[in-house]
C-alpha cells in the first residue's frame, strides 16, 4: 500500500496499470523546480520507484536532472523537454533500461561519454539546446533508430539533423565518433603544446600522442572507427 505521504502525489500526477507499483509519472507546466521534483520522486518508496516505466517532466522550471531520477532503475522513457537544464550527469549512463530520452528545447552543451551505456536507446531528442560537440561513445548506440540535432547551431551542419531512418542515424553516429577520435589527438597535441612543451620535433610528439590514443580506442574494441579516424587524421597533417 502507498505511504501516505506519495498517496496525494499518486491522485494527481501518477498515472499507473498496477496501484501499489505505477507504471507512469507525469508531471508536466506544474513550474516545478529541481528540487520539488526531487522531493516527488523520494517520496516514492524503493518497490513504487522501481516499477517507474515513464518519468514526464516535460515545460518546468527545472535547472538540472534531478538527482533522484537514478534511482529509477528501470526507467525505460524520461522526459524532460522544455526546461532550463544545463547539463547530463555522468550518472545518466546508469539508466541503461531507457529506450527514448527526450531533453528538447534545454540548455545543454555537452554529452557525458556514459550516454554510450544507453544501447537500449531507440530515440534520442537533442534539438534546441547549446551542443558544441557529442562524445565518440555515441557510437554504440547501435538500436538508434530516431535521433534530433537540429538546431545546436554550434555543432556541424551535417550533424545537424531530424532522421528517423535507422540507416542515416548510424551513420551520423559512425560519423561523430570517427571526428571525435581523430579531434581527441589533435586536443592532446595542443594541449602538450600549450603546456610549454613545444619544441622542433613536435611534429613527433604529435604522432606519439596521437598514436597512443589511437592504441587505445583499438584495446576498447573500436578498431575499424579507430584506423578511419587515424587515417583522417594523417591527411590533416599532411596538408599542415
Amino acid at each position: 500500500m502507498m505511504r501516505a505521504e506519495a498517496r496525494d502525489i499518486s491522485q494527481t500526477i501518477i498515472y499507473g496499470v498496477f496501484p501499489k507499483s505505477p507504471e507512469v509519472i507525469k508531471y508536466s507546466q506544474r513550474k516545478l523546480t529541481t528540487s520539488k521534483a526531487d522531493a516527488i520522486l523520494l517520496a516514492l518508496s524503493d518497490e513504487e520507484r522501481a516499477g517507474v516505466k515513464t518519468l514526464n517532466l516535460s515545460d518546468n522550471q527545472l535547472d538540472a536532472i534531478p538527482g533522484s531520477v537514478r534511482l529509477l532503475v528501470n526507467l525505460e522513457s524520461l522526459v524532460l523537454a522544455k526546461n532550463h537544464i544545463e547539463e547530463l550527469p555522468e550518472w545518466i549512463g546508469s539508466l541503461t533500461s531507457l529506450m527514448w530520452l527526450n531533453v528538447h528545447n534545454n540548455r545543454i552543451e555537452l554529452i557525458p561519454r556514459s550516454i554510450g551505456n544507453l544501447v537500449n536507446l531507440g530515440g534520442l531528442l537533442f534539438d534546441a539546446n547549446l551542443l558544441t560537440r557529442l562524445p565518440s561513445s555515441v557510437s554504440k548506440l547501435t538500436n538508434l533508430k530516431l535521433l534530433n540535432l537540429t538546431f545546436n547551431y554550434q555543432l556541424p551542419e551535417d550533424y545537424r539533423i531530424n532522421s528517423s531512418s535507422p540507416i542515416t542515424t548510424q551513420q551520423l553516429l559512425h560519423k561523430i565518433a570517427v571526428d571525435e577520435w581523430s579531434a581527441s589527438a589533435r586536443d592532446a597535441t595542443a594541449v602538450w603544446i600549450l603546456g610549454g612543451h613545444q619544441t622542433p620535433v613536435h611534429r613527433d610528439v604529435r604522432n606519439m600522442i596521437s598514436g597512443m590514443i589511437y592504441a587505445t580506442y583499438r584495446d576498447e574494441g573500436w578498431e575499424e572507427v579507430a584506423e578511419e579516424a587515424e587515417s583522417k587524421d594523417k591527411i590533416k597533417k599532411a596538408k599542415i
